[in-house]
């Protein structure tokens, strides 16, 4: 299964690109982010398609941010992946 990244509609860079997996992510003076996009071929052409993301905080400012984004995460995330699974 090849994971197409045109399918992936979002502003942050490609920071890698494998054919079952693509890396985006960038890093600034208050956190670093990744996000990490799978896709495992099922059979009968069905795929999995999953997202995780990892954050690191560098200081204050960046808690604060990652403290009132990450309940959005919780609907951006399934609503990128249902637009890659389609």
């Amino acid at each position: 299964a090849m994971l197409d990244p045109e399918l992936i509609k979002t502003d942050f860079p490609i920071l890698d690109r494998k054919p079952q997996r693509l890396t985006l992510g960038m890093n600034d003076r208050h956190l670093d982010f990744r996000l990490l996009v799978d896709v495992k071929d099922l059979g009968e052409g069905r795929q999995l398609v999953t997202a995780s993301t990892a954050v690191k905080t560098h200081n204050l400012l960046g808690r604060i941010y990652l403290g009132f984004v990450k309940p959005f995460h919780r609907v951006i995330v399934p609503a990128m992946l249902a637009k890659v699974s389609r």
